[in-house]
């Protein structure tokens, strides 16, 4: 057992050697905006605006941006690439030549690499306004933003709904498309809810609810001594532990494949929930899994070597290797944490 622990520990130590530059940007697109109303917003006068931008225009891209009487739906591509952002650019023109993207603007935006001590250079301006966290990458950064018109407040902020990553080798023909699609998803109009008129659904939740008092209950109430017998077993602990273990492995992996940090930050602080279920079970079982089977697995131990602490020649033994199982455990998920989270890599 103590060997399992240790190869568990050996293994999460090496991937925290991963590279620091993956997508990391990814993990604030979970955050909640905050919300900017209409009547905050700045006057509505006439601004004229290049294509590329650069951060002279910060003041007036922001006045554009947050103003409550604009009628133009805007694309805006974040990028860390001067030739990405030309190539974006070429593709707007194409669009806006060809009459393809009527009332819609089209910005590239410039995003400068910064460390936490420069941060207030002039570079930042955009990274600022859309409340991008830092530092940001070097290199290999490209955010495409879209903010309709319609919407009813005004908010420059980055997050899942409204942003999503793109490659640095899209070309200006796929830039064309895409940005075709993205055009057309935001004139179209919003889907009328639905209104479920079909008494079935009513039907089923009535009859599983007349089951379960009717049935299912005092069936249970009549077997409650060999139920309570089989919950307190340790085998049925022991695989729900097995399960939630699983669960927790597969999202880690799958976050591992996709480049993702398993624990991430929102503007907000430690986010605890995210919309994808494998992360939340990578983030959910390695704290609400790992940690109870690892206890257990010690108590366990502890458990099997009481009788043994009775003999002087095995005590010493037996309190030694009961030591090392809860170091070990503990050990194992302090670098779980510290592994995954960039922001805290100090070990004791």
């Amino acid at each position: 057992m103590l060997a399992l622990w240790t190869t568990l520990a050996i293994l999460v130590l090496c991937g925290a050697t991963a590279p620091d530059n993956d997508l990391f940007i990814q993990e604030y697109f979970y955050d909640t905006p905050e919300e900017v109303l209409p009547d905050t917003a700045t006057s509505s006068k006439v601004i004229v605006l290049p294509v590329v931008l650069n951060p002279s225009h910060a003041e007036d891209y922001q006045s554009f941006m947050l103003n409550s009487t604009r009628t133009e739906d805007v694309i805006v591509f974040l990028s860390t690439s001067p030739d990405a952002m030309q190539i974006f650019k070429q593709a707007a023109d194409r669009l806006m030549h060809d009459g393809l993207a009527p009332d819609t603007r089209f910005f590239a935006v410039p995003l400068f690499p910064s460390t936490a001590e420069d941060d207030d250079f002039d570079g930042a301006v955009f990274q600022k306004l859309h409340k991008l966290p830092s530092p940001i990458p070097d290199k290999d950064l490209h955010i495409v933003a879209q903010y309709p018109a319609k919407s009813p407040s005004r908010n420059l902020a980055i997050h899942a709904d409204n942003a999503k990553m793109a490659r640095s080798s899209t070309t200006e023909n796929e830039w064309v498309s895409r940005l075709l699609v993205t055009v057309e998803a935001m004139k179209a109009p919003a889907s009328p809810s639905k209104v479920d008129v079909d008494g079935m659904p009513a039907i089923l939740t009535l009859g599983i609810a007349f089951y379960l008092l009717f049935v299912a209950i005092p069936r249970l109430y009549g077997n409650w001594q060999a139920w309570l017998e089989w919950i307190q077993s340790k085998r049925v602990w022991f695989l729900i532990c097995l399960f939630v273990m699983y669960l927790s492995l597969s999202g880690a992996f799958y976050s591992i494949i996709h480049g993702a940090p398993l624990f991430y930050f929102s503007g907000s602080g430690f986010a605890l929930m995210h919309p994808q279920s494998q992360r939340q079970f990578a983030l959910e079982g390695l704290f609400g899994g790992m940690l109870p089977f690892a206890t257990s697995a010690a108590l366990l131990t502890l458990t099997h070597a009481m009788p043994r602490l009775l003999n002087p020649e095995n005590r010493l033994h037996c309190i030694f290797m009961c030591g090392m199982t809860l170091t070990v455990t503990l050990f194992l998920e302090h670098a779980l944490f510290t592994s995954k989270n960039r922001w805290y890599r100090v070990f004791f």
